[in-house]
């Protein structure tokens, strides 16, 4: 007949058209049901029933017809053309979507498509327009702005509550395997991996990359704000003591602790991506994941640090004594040990064994450098010639004893090593002391001059005219290398009175 083919080819699109309505209507009746789907599984219900009926036009029909029709293209465009009416006002306002839907509505698309192309073999072309009006990229923003919204507002919400039980110390900071804990890695990392978990059901590893991009961001706040309450709190502890709640350091403990254990779920996440994505976005991932890695642990040290600094405020009586009339009179060192090993003892039953040798390798270091300051600092210092080399040395044994059970000898060597130059100041005589700095320079280039000229100005065989020809030969010698880069700061750098 006449124009059969054209009214064919109307019928079919009418006869998909009220297959497609009476599948709407069905859902429109079971409203509530299909609302607590939500619009991913709505839409896996659609491409289901879609890719049954198009398997029958493929199987039962289309030799039915001359190849000339192409039916099956003619099925497929129809079917396409009402799934994209249905969907793309899904997309019009991303905004109010919920981030499960969005989810949903990413994760369909993609179903669909693969559904499409490889179990039906049906070809690209004949899936125009693409799916949600080729927003994908758009609703991925949506989602991520969702994700990040909420992420950041559970953080906030989570420093408020710690920050509060961290600076009224009430009680003793929780035990958890035995450490103390303010609990922040359990809460920070369920919020992500509930996140990461949300992000990986959509399949796309750029906004997974985004998200550690921008969460990166948003920890960043939490950190700087611990960095400004522990120093805030130390300080307090430090100058007025008797203002401020006990337990400090037990709290510095639980803060180092839970840092530490962010660190190692940080890598915990690294480690579950590997081989997951692309080489691109695994190196993006990593690169972010590695700087969160890198912020935890710059939050950790801040924290040792800080211990550091309220163990020593303790020692000042005791290091404002050194190198003076007192200190050759008595065992000043004794109490330092007995302060250190209090508090080591501490440390050692509340701290995650992962951080003790690092925090008690920061005490060691202090140790040394309060030493050395001390040359500077304090009044009335003398370096009595044959007794203060012999007394520093002895000290030098007593304190390394105690340090050698927390730290390696060899690291413990490695740290005196400065304490062994101050005493060959102190012993050597001035004829080779140009000779021993150059030595000293090449080990320590960052040594400082005022320092050398701090000890020997104080040895109690010093005079102008011994001493005089060696400065002026030292200050010729510094400035000749004033210009040395000093690839690796050694402890001579944290010399505060130096500086």
């Amino acid at each position: 007949p006449k124009h059969y083919r054209d009214k064919l080819m109307r019928e079919v699109r009418a006869c998909v058209r009220r297959r497609m309505d009476a599948v709407f209507a069905e859902q429109e009746r079971n409203g509530q049901q299909q609302r607590q789907m939500g619009e991913g599984d709505r839409l896996n219900m659609l491409t289901h029933l879609v890719k049954e009926d198009l398997e029958f036009v493929r199987d039962e029909l289309v030799g039915c017809f001359p190849s000339s029709y192409e039916i099956f293209e003619v099925f497929v465009r129809e079917y396409h053309a009402v799934v994209v009416e249905q969907t793309d006002p899904l997309v019009e306002q991303p905004g109010l979507l919920e981030g499960g839907d969005i989810v949903g509505l990413l994760q369909w698309a993609r179903q669909h498509q693969m559904v499409m192309r490889k179990e039906l073999g049906v070809p690209r072309e004949y899936l125009e327009p693409p799916l949600l009006g080729g927003q994908e990229e758009r609703l991925s923003q949506a989602l991520l702005d969702i994700i990040c919204r909420n992420v950041g507002q559970w953080l906030q919400n989570d420093l408020a509550a710690k920050t509060q039980i961290f600076v009224e110390r009430a009680e003793p900071p929780t035990v958890y395997y035995k450490y103390y804990t303010m609990g922040i890695p359990g809460i920070v990392f369920k919020i992500l991996h509930e996140q990461i978990g949300l992000i990986k059901e959509s399949n796309r590893a750029k906004l997974l990359c985004d998200f550690f991009t921008q969460v990166r961001v948003l920890l960043g706040h939490n950190h700087q704000a611990w960095k400004t309450i522990m120093d805030r709190e130390t300080q307090r502890q430090i100058k007025r003591p008797e203002e401020v709640a006990p337990g400090l350091v037990d709290y510095g403990i639980a803060l180092i602790n839970d840092q530490y254990q962010c660190v190692r779920e940080t890598e915990n996440i690294a480690g579950s991506l590997e081989g997951s994505l692309s080489r691109t976005y695994q190196e993006r991932a990593a690169a972010d994941l590695e700087g969160m890695k890198q912020d935890f642990s710059e939050v950790m040290e801040f924290g040792m640090d800080s211990l550091v600094e309220i163990v020593y405020s303790d020692l000042s009586e005791v290091v404002e004594m050194l190198f003076t009339p007192a200190w050759y009179k008595g065992d000043l060192l004794e109490p330092v040990v007995k302060t250190l090993e209090d508090y080591c003892a501490d440390f050692e039953a509340n701290l995650n064994p992962g951080v003790l040798a690092r925090l008690v390798q920061k005490l060691m270091e202090r140790f040394v450098v309060v030493y050395l300051e001390a040359a500077h600092m304090n009044k009335k210092v003398s370096f009595k010639k044959g007794e203060a080399g012999n007394k520093i040395r002895d000290e030098m044994r007593t304190a390394s004893k105690f340090f050698i059970r927390f730290v390696a000898r060899a690291t413990v060597n490695e740290v005196f090593k400065p304490v062994e130059f101050m005493v060959s100041l102190i012993e050597q005589p001035p004829s080779v002391i140009v000779i021993e700095f150059l030595n000293v320079k090449s080990k320590f280039p960052d040594v400082p001059l005022q320092f050398i000229e701090d000890v020997l100005s104080k040895r109690s065989d010093a005079s102008k005219a011994n001493f005089k020809s060696v400065i002026e030969s030292l200050r010729a010698d510094a400035n000749s290398q004033a210009n040395m880069i000093v690839v690796k700061p050694t402890l001579f750098s944290k010399l505060r009175s130096y500086k």
